[in-house]
């Protein structure tokens, strides 16, 4: 992750924690080191885009921070760190509105007035290539525009997901996984349904894409997102498509007593081999996002909690006895 990504990752907690104790010069020194970093992300950007680190700003493949990458933390950040304080973060807001109106001038947050989809480049590539990679990171983005109020922008850009990510080949029969690089050969064979690591669009990428099928959060946070905020049906359709496609397709060992859950090695391999690697977000973020997507309103509503980079749920301050003030 990068340095604004862990910067977001990171600061949620330490203020929750900050918040706790009774220790004021505690809550002065973080506070202070909190505004030093943004400051330094904030001198140290290009064009209006954030970088992923702080080494150079003109160096020739400086990292310009897309919003489908490392940096979607970052963005996350901001507009939950707003909701954490209870809109005290006046700041926040308005990084995350420079940093998008940077992304549509230069060409990272492009929408289609035709289709009406929003693709999310990732710059490191676009802006060597000039075509144009969309990393699963930007679905998760999407959590992100709902929570700041941006709907339309935050749907758009979920049925770019679902059309680039999900729009795959690969076909796999349920139960019938024993062992990484399993094959499937049963009769009853459903799509796979599970997003790639990385597409690329408008042209053919001068490099390999990574096109593992991902149990990361990416979509499930924003499928949950999307339901509490809007309650359309169609979010809760989309996230029960989810939630068959993981236990059809990555689950090893089913009916034989086996309970873990494998990413799919190349989702352009209709022979479904599996890498052995279930990603620790995936009970903690992935399968937490989907339960809640069919849990009652009551439970973590986002009015009074706000969720980190992994998932974990923090209390937003002024709303319970947990974190009783600002």
């Amino acid at each position: 992750m990068g340095f604004i990504g862990e910067l977001g990752a990171m600061t949620l907690e330490l203020r929750y924690l900050a918040a706790l104790t009774t220790n004021q010069t505690a809550q002065s020194d973080w506070n202070a080191v909190l505004e030093h970093l943004r400051k330094l992300v904030s001198s140290s950007s290009s064009n209006g885009l954030y970088l992923l680190t702080l080494e150079s700003a003109f160096a020739i493949q400086s990292r310009l921070a897309s919003l489908s990458n490392d940096a979607h933390h970052f963005f996350g950040y901001l507009v939950r760190s707003s909701k954490q304080t209870a809109g005290g973060d006046l700041q926040a807001m308005g990084m995350l509105a420079e940093g998008l109106a940077a992304a549509r001038r230069h060409g990272v947050l492009v929408e289609n007035a035709t289709s009406g989809l929003v693709t999310v480049e990732d710059v490191d590539y676009a802006a060597r290539a000039g075509e144009g990679i969309m990393k699963v990171g930007a679905c998760q983005l999407a959590s992100t525009l709902a929570l700041a109020g941006k709907i339309r922008l935050a749907e758009a850009l979920v049925e770019s997901c679902v059309k680039l990510h999900l729009n795959v080949p690969t076909t796999a029969a349920a139960g019938n996984h024993s062992s990484s690089n399993a094959t499937t050969t049963a009769s009853s064979i459903v799509p796979h349904g599970l997003p790639a690591a990385e597409v690329v669009f408008r042209g053919t990428a001068g490099r390999d894409i990574d096109r593992r099928g991902v149990l990361s959060p990416e979509l499930a946070e924003s499928y949950f997102t999307l339901w509490r905020l809007t309650r359309k049906p169609l979010w809760r359709a989309r996230a029960w498509n989810l939630v068959l496609a993981i236990n059809a397709t990555a689950r090893v060992g089913f009916g034989s007593g086996g309970t873990g859950f494998s990413e799919v090695a190349n989702v352009d391999y209709e022979d479904n081999r599996l890498t052995d690697y279930q990603p620790a977000e995936f009970l903690g973020a992935t399968l937490k996002y989907l339960y809640l997507t069919f849990s009652d309103f009551g439970t973590l509503p986002l009015d009074r909690w706000v969720f980190n980079a992994v998932g974990q749920p923090l209390p937003v301050c002024g709303t319970g006895p947990a974190y009783p003030k600002c």
